[in-house]
């Protein structure tokens, strides 16, 4: 049986979360076996090396058809399931997240995208004028560092980094909050798909919908694909919050975009600056800060942090 058919039928069976599903591919790994073994009549103790219950195998069940079409879809729509362990899984998140790595990911577009320098531009669903022309300005000048802007497609300051990234010339990556067979594009990034300019990445079932667990967790692999982090217009809560806290969380730079009255008076800003985060001004010509985060982008790629290869 198609091993990508065996993980999206165990991704749909009740108890098998991402850990417990990376937990499984880690001992499977190291004890090289294949998924196939999880049903061989001797699976009593792999069972319990993966922590797994006696009646797990009855749980996964044996009617695999509808996990068979579902990968017959994704391969129709050229979607891979890149898998943790396997080879073309990105190194980066490994490297960044370690076991919080999500086990499986489900791209659609050019994955070579992963091995560029990175950065990830988080921010408000509601931001204001300024913030966004703060973020397309941002995004537009780092493309042309040749340079991969990373987002959450949310409404706002996502949307609008992704789009300016593609306006200027230059590349993006969609980390999605839903699965990835409930992605619907917008026109100019339909566009930019058929140049291989755009990676779509989503870590959860291909049917999942949105929740708020599952935008929060997709902030861990939108910073672990990232070689810094750029919150612009933060709250003290919410999604821009987790992924600044995520940043600091894992080590990766944090920059906080400060421009109007989100300044170094702001709750948010002020929180973040004092645990390490960098200001990256926006007033004017003159913004060395800017050129800070360029290099600390190009340093932490080529060499102290997360590696842009892939397994």
């Amino acid at each position: 049986m198609n091993h990508e058919t065996i993980i999206l039928q165990l991704m749909r069976t009740e108890g098998v979360g991402a850990r417990t599903l990376a937990r499984l591919l880690g001992v499977l790994s190291s004890e090289q076996l294949a998924l196939e073994d999880l049903f061989s009549a001797d699976s009593a103790e792999l069972f319990q090396n993966c922590k797994l219950p006696g009646d797990f195998a009855a749980r996964v069940g044996t009617d695999f058809e509808e996990a068979e079409q579902l990968r017959q879809e994704l391969e129709g729509q050229s979607i891979r399931m890149l898998v943790l362990g396997r080879a073309g899984y990105p190194s980066r998140l490994i490297d960044m997240l370690g076991e919080a790595s999500p086990p499986v990911l489900f791209v659609h577009g050019d994955v070579n995208l992963l091995s560029q320098p990175a950065v990830a531009i988080c921010g408000s669903r509601r931001v204001s004028q300024q913030g966004s022309n703060t973020t397309s300005d941002l995004a537009a000048q780092l493309v042309q560092q040749g340079i991969n802007i990373v987002s959450g497609y949310a409404p706002g300051v996502d949307q609008t980094a992704h789009g300016s990234a593609i306006e200027a010339g230059g590349v993006t990556t969609l980390v999605l909050p839903t699965g990835v067979m409930r992605f619907n594009m917008t026109d100019i990034l339909d566009a930019a798909a058929t140049d291989d300019r755009l990676l779509v990445i989503s870590e959860f079932h291909p049917m999942s919908p949105w929740s708020t667990w599952n935008a929060m967790q997709r902030n861990s692999t939108v910073v672990g694909l990232s070689d810094a982090v750029v919150a612009v217009e933060p709250a003290m809560s919410g999604g821009t919050f987790d992924a600044a806290r995520t940043a600091l969380k894992f080590g990766c730079p944090l920059f906080l975009a400060l421009s109007g009255e989100f300044d170094d008076s702001n709750d948010a800003c002020r929180y973040f600056l004092r645990r390490g985060a960098v200001a990256l001004s926006w007033e004017g010509d003159n913004r060395p800060s800017l050129n800070q985060l360029i290099e600390s982008i190009r340093r932490r790629h080529e060499s102290g942090g997360p590696s842009g290869r892939l397994l």
